[in-house]
């Protein structure tokens, strides 16, 4: 098994093989080891509930950097968008644990790894992966229930 630190580092490279959850109690200083300085704490809504994140400089498997949502000093949460993953999410984990419609798209369904902490956002046209969710470990069901289970993208037009 990966340190968390080569989990975390393996992650953010797109490399999901070595990931087996977002360890407990993990601080915004101790991923900063992993994945190097964060910018400012900033506000935002996840699921339509306000949180705080950071967000980390990009990698090879985040090209947007890793936003890191916060529960008081603790990441609950780590958030990869258009993550371009070293292989196909099913290559890399196999099937998933449960499947169910993506709040970011009709062309989208909701891949569940929940033994490894892993949510994808995937498109069923080109199998590539919109969004990446990683947590501690949980029951499929449970993350299905939760926020991360329903996040979703709103456009609104403007009028």
């Amino acid at each position: 098994m990966a340190s968390d630190l080569d989990a975390l580092r393996a992650l953010a490279a797109g490399d999901l093989a070595a990931w087996d959850g977002l360890p407990a109690g993990l601080s915004p200083d101790r991923l900063a080891e992993a994945l190097g300085p964060p910018g400012d704490e900033e506000a935002g809504r996840l699921a339509g509930q306000l949180a705080t994140f950071r967000i980390f400089p990009p990698a090879a498997g985040a090209p947007f950097g890793v936003k890191a949502w916060l529960a008081g000093d603790e990441v609950w949460l780590l958030e990869v968008r258009e993550p371009p993953l070293g292989a196909p999410v099913e290559q890399q984990l196999g099937a998933p644990e449960a499947t169910a419609p993506s709040g970011l798209g009709t062309s989208y369904r909701q891949y569940v790894y929940g033994a490894l902490g892993l949510l994808l956002h995937v498109s069923d046209v080109t199998g590539e992966a919109r969004r990446l969710y990683a947590f501690t470990p949980e029951p499929a069901d449970a993350v299905l229930a939760g926020p991360i289970g329903r996040v979703e993208e709103r456009r609104i037009p403007r009028g």
